[in-house]
């Protein structure tokens, strides 16, 4: 209740005990009970929402509940959220925006044994089994023979029901000392696409990132180019509306290029781009929420 945020507000709701115990027994954030929030936004006569960037602020199921209630969610719809939000339905739309992308394939769990090793040996070894839903380093495994690829599967299946709770799984090629490049772009109701900078976050610890340089140190401005237009492109195609960052893999020595996936949210470090850019981009989630007719 002291932090900074709270003392500049004009009023300030407080929820209670961090966690909350359900019906069937278990416990679960205060912030992620959506029935909760939902009944203090009403409670409260809110008429929008700031997700900022924790786990609701890309929760498709949230979006949906508060486009129900008639509450404005300061971002995509819920919609294009989850056409993004999840990895393996990204892919398939950037595959019809013709994104760059590496060998990838969705896996099946009727598949068997000889299946799973034909589609495992077409795209390459070393290769990463992820979750649709995994992020944080949660999801993902990395694979370097036939030998282990079952061990991981069954191992991301586990994440996948533990902290996740549904949501498929993917195997795609790893590209192997590649540079992590995220895109910050920016979308309005009136069909714009503005992509807002560069940002390279390579240098990542347990699959956490440590530094974020901008622009990239490595990355030519024609592969910049094309990373541009592939997000602005995929913003368009799914009608979305706010704020976001699509992710890609670039391998310097050979010149690939691979989408990975598509933050329906602001990420942390997005104050980067606004330090070199001079957007202030929660204004412009904030602008945008209202229909004006944004550009940067």
């Amino acid at each position: 209740e002291n932090a900074p945020f709270v003392r500049q507000a004009n009023w300030a709701v407080s929820l209670g005990h961090p966690l909350r115990t359900k019906e069937d027994g278990t416990s679960v954030s205060a912030y992620c009970d959506h029935e909760f929030i939902l009944s203090i936004l009403e409670k409260e006569r809110c008429d929008a929402v700031w997700p900022g960037w924790g786990f609701i602020s890309e929760d498709a199921q949230f979006v949906a509940k508060l486009e129900q209630a008639g509450i404005c969610f300061l971002g995509p719809s819920s919609k294009a959220m989850s056409a993004l939000g999840d990895k393996i339905a990204a892919k398939y739309l950037a595959e019809e925006c013709k994104v760059p992308l590496a060998p990838w394939v969705e896996w099946n769990s009727d598949w068997g044994t000889d299946r799973l090793e034909t589609e495992a040996k077409s795209i390459g070894f070393p290769l990463m089994v992820k979750a649709s839903g995994g992020g944080g380093g949660r999801g993902i495994r990395k694979v370097h023979s036939v030998d282990a690829i079952d061990t991981a599967l069954q191992s991301v299946v586990v994440e996948v029901q533990k902290f996740f709770g549904q949501g498929g799984i993917l195997l795609e090629q790893c590209i192997a000392s590649a540079r992590h490049i995220e895109v910050q772009f920016a979308a309005t109701h009136h069909g714009k696409a503005f992509a807002l900078g560069i940002r390279d976050c390579s240098i990542q610890r347990r699959n956490q990132k440590v530094i974020e340089e901008a622009p990239s140190p490595v990355l030519p401005s024609e592969v910049q180019e094309l990373l541009y237009r592939s997000t602005e492109e995929l913003a368009k195609r799914c009608n979305y509306v706010g704020v976001g960052t699509a992710e890609f893999l670039y391998q310097p020595d050979t010149g690939l290029c691979s989408f990975l996936e598509v933050n329906s949210r602001l990420q942390v470090e997005h104050t980067i781009t606004e330090q070199i850019t001079g957007l202030d981009l929660v204004q412009a989630q904030i602008l945008i929420a209202q229909g004006v007719d944004w550009e940067p």
